[in-house]
C-alpha cells in the first residue's frame, strides 16, 4: 500500500525491528525517516513482475498462504507462506546471491565483494554525491534529519568533485 505505481514512489513509514521473541513493525526512528521517494522506472517494472509471481504463488499454496489477500496491502518481501518475511533471511539471501555470482566469477577482479544489504544505501547515496546530486536531496532521500549528517558520512566522495568545481571556475574566469 506504500508503493505508487502511477507516481513511482515508494513511502517510509514503518521499520521492522527484532524485539525478544520475535520482530515487530515500528515507527521509523526520527521525523525525518517518514519520506516519499521517487524510484526508478526499472524498479517498478521489477515489482509489477514481483507482484504478479506472489499472486500465482498465492493461487499456488492456497488455503496455506497466511498473507493479506489483497496483495496491495502485503509484504514486497514475504516468508514463503507469505507473511511477513524474519529480517534475518533478507540479510542471509543477499549474501547468498553475491556468493552465488563470485561462485561463477572465472576473473577474480568481477568478483563481488561481501557486503551488507545496508551498504547498498551508502553505495548509492556515494553516486548520488558523485554525480553531482545536491546534498539536500539525498539527505531526505536517505531519511537524515539535516543535511550535515549526510555531508558527515558522505564528504569521502565529495573529494572527486572538487576538480569538477576547479573546471566549472576555470571557465567562468578563463
Amino acid at each position: 500500500e506504500d508503493v505508487d505505481y502511477k507516481k513511482h514512489t515508494i513511502t517510509i513509514n514503518k521499520a521492522v525491528a527484532r524485539r525478544k521473541g520475535g520482530q515487530i513493525v515500528k515507527d521509523p526512528k526520527s521525523e525525518s525517516g517518514f519520506r516519499t521517494v521517487v524510484l526508478p522506472t526499472v524498479c517498478f517494472d521489477f515489482l509489477r513482475r514481483w507482484q504478479r509471481e506472489q499472486l500465482e504463488y498465492r493461487f499456488k499454496i492456497g488455503s496455506a498462504w497466511q498473507g493479506n489477500m489483497n496483495l496491495e496491502k502485503t509484504n514486497i518481501f514475504m516468508n514463503d507462506l507469505g507473511g511477513m518475511m524474519d529480517i534475518s533471511s533478507i540479510r542471509k539471501r543477499f549474501l547468498s546471491i553475491i556468493r552465488r555470482y563470485n561462485d561463477q566469477c572465472v576473473n577474480e577482479m568481477d568478483r563481488l565483494p561481501e557486503i551488507r544489504l545496508h551498504d547498498l544505501r551508502h553505495t548509492a547515496a556515494t553516486f548520488l554525491v558523485s554525480q553531482g546530486c545536491d546534498i539536500s536531496t539525498i539527505s531526505r532521500r536517505l531519511g537524515h534529519s539535516k543535511a550535515s549528517v549526510t555531508l558527515d558520512i558522505y564528504s569521502h566522495a565529495l573529494p572527486e568533485n572538487d576538480q569538477k568545481a576547479s573546471d566549472i571556475l576555470e571557465k567562468m574566469l578563463g
